[in-house]
């Protein structure tokens, strides 16, 4: 058994053969046979928590923050605001970065520059209301977002 003081977000593997978790505040190193280490704690609002994480085909790692209550925009994604930041995940070879904001009812898209930093973001699908919230989403080989 792990603690890892928070709710888990996402677990991704890493090149080193451990994982990456990101789980309430922290981002953490997991292997199972060795005891949890906190890698980073995310400055973020009491009331946030991690959410989604991606890699990117560089190594980078991309993750959402949400607002465990969906009361207020404090969910981020490195830009932007959302009250639920859901996705993310990285298409067209690495240069391309989409991800969710749920209660907005919107996916949005914004290019990955060479030094690592987005773009303006644009909508790339809007959800009427009615018709249901975007959440997680996935790429799959042929580049379609799911």
């Amino acid at each position: 058994r792990w603690v890892v003081g928070g709710r888990p977000g996402f677990v991704l593997p890493a090149r080193t053969g451990a994982h990456v978790v990101g789980a309430g505040h922290g981002l953490y190193r997991w292997r199972p046979d060795e005891a949890l280490i906190e890698i980073a704690r995310v400055a973020q609002p009491t009331s946030n928590r991690i959410n989604d994480g991606t890699v990117d085909p560089d190594g980078n790692l991309w993750f959402s923050t949400m607002n465990m209550h969906q009361q207020r925009r404090t969910g981020c994604l490195r830009r932007g605001k959302a009250i639920v930041a859901n996705g993310p995940a990285v298409a067209s070879g690495g240069r391309v970065l989409f991800h969710v904001d749920t209660s907005g009812n919107r996916i949005w898209r914004a290019a990955i520059a060479d030094d690592g930093r987005l773009a303006a973001e644009e909508v790339f699908v809007e959800i009427a209301r009615g018709d249901g919230h975007p959440d997680g989403i996935a790429l799959d080989s042929a580049g379609n977002l799911w």
